[in-house]
């Protein structure tokens, strides 16, 4: 079962843990890249609930050791939305995601922006969604993304769930 997997795979993280702080230092960027694999991981694994925790640690770390303009906080911030969405907070999920967007560009803010539409969509404010669902879709027919097809289908389905709670059904199903 995949989710036996993602814990014990936090089995091995924890257990690796304490010699990778000992190693690095509890401050190191590599450190920091540990906390936010730990908060992707624990996020998936049904018996861990601390990848806020995680994440929020990784965040920390990066925020004391890198420039506000380096490349690594888009993944920092789409991180801390993807364990916040995880935890049904969409409000704050939608506003790290779009803070991943903020500091990204080209392609990798296609999955940023997917997860904005997504979390604006489950927060009730469908309105706001739609132009980055649109976006995404626009977006997606010249990228070379390796997530094309995840992301296609998932914005579509965003999309749909948009148009039905407009009332527009049956463009609805045509996006299905």
């Amino acid at each position: 079962h995949e989710s036996d997997q993602y814990d014990e795979a936090m089995e091995a993280f924890r257990a690796a843990m304490p010699v990778f702080v000992a190693h690095y230092g509890p401050d190191h960027l590599r450190t920091g890249g540990f906390f936010s694999d730990l908060a992707v991981t624990c996020r998936l694994a049904p018996s861990c609930n601390d990848a806020e925790a995680f994440a929020r640690r990784a965040l920390e770390i990066r925020q004391a050791r890198l420039p506000p303009n380096h490349r690594n906080w888009r993944t920092t911030r789409h991180i801390m939305g993807l364990v916040l969405f995880s935890n049904g907070d969409y409000e704050a999920a939608a506003t790290w995601f779009q803070r991943a967007l903020d500091s990204a560009g080209g392609d990798a803010s296609l999955s940023s922006r997917y997860m904005l539409s997504y979390a604006l969509l489950r927060d009730g404010r469908a309105t706001d969604a739609r132009p980055h669902a649109a976006e995404v879709l626009r977006r997606l027919a010249t990228s070379q993304t390796p997530e094309k097809e995840f992301i296609r289908v998932g914005t579509r389905r965003v999309l749909a769930q948009i148009r039905a709670r407009q009332g527009q059904h049956e463009e609805a199903l045509d996006l299905l």
